[in-house]
């Protein structure tokens, strides 16, 4: 079952928020497998203002940096959740990687969820040795708190793993509301997550290696 907010007559205004279950709907039989739920909305609790869910994302797109010769190894750890989209992200990534850096290797490695991807992105640090990591991951927002968490927890986890290893996290795990907004980030061009964090990674490596020459 798809949690529609317009049939249910619901709307979105200051007082309200999307929120997630996950575990109980899937528990319930109400979502396919392999699909995280869709979104209704609860009011907001006066303690829930503080809510990291974002209401709407950033169209702006960084430009293709220059290509680079360095054979840099990358890691991918994508989320089989929402495959489609997660599957978007790590093509349009890979390719871009190929054009920006043709030298350079990438290693994927998928797990079932978001909340599984900084244990992946800690094991591909640690035993491929990696110059940097992009994870990737879609979770709709939806009834409950449950989105909020996941994406709380796995931000905090891969920023300490990044400080702590020294090495460059791409974080594109997106909290997204409905199919459109996946579709623009993950399966389409102009905006693609993908494509944004393969070139975040070569600048970041570049500017890491600048610094190191000072």
């Amino acid at each position: 079952m798809r949690y529609d907010s317009a049939k249910l007559g619901l709307f979105r205004n200051k007082d309200k928020i999307e929120r997630i279950d996950h575990g109980s709907d899937i528990a319930s039989g109400s979502v396919p497998s392999g699909r995280e739920p869709r979104s209704t909305i609860l009011p907001l609790a006066g303690k829930l203002g503080r809510s990291i869910v974002p209401s709407s994302m950033s169209h702006q797109f960084p430009v293709r940096p220059d290509s680079e010769s360095a054979p840099w190894r990358f890691g991918i750890v994508a989320s089989e959740y929402n495959r489609e989209y997660v599957d978007g992200l790590v093509g349009f990534a890979k390719d871009e990687l190929q054009v920006i850096a043709p030298k350079s290797g990438t290693t994927v490695l998928r797990v079932p969820g978001s909340f599984e991807i900084p244990i992946a992105v800690q094991a591909v640090i640690e035993r491929q040795r990696v110059d940097a990591v992009l994870a990737f991951g879609v979770i709709f927002d939806g009834e409950t708190m449950h989105a909020e968490l996941i994406a709380g927890a796995v931000t905090t986890a891969l920023m300490n793993l990044s400080l702590q290893h020294k090495v460059p996290i791409l974080h594109e795990v997106l909290v997204v509301k409905n199919d459109q907004q996946a579709t623009e980030r993950c399966l389409l061009p102009k905006i693609n997550r993908g494509i944004e964090a393969a070139r975040a990674a070569i600048r970041i490596l570049g500017s890491l290696n600048n610094l190191a020459k000072e």
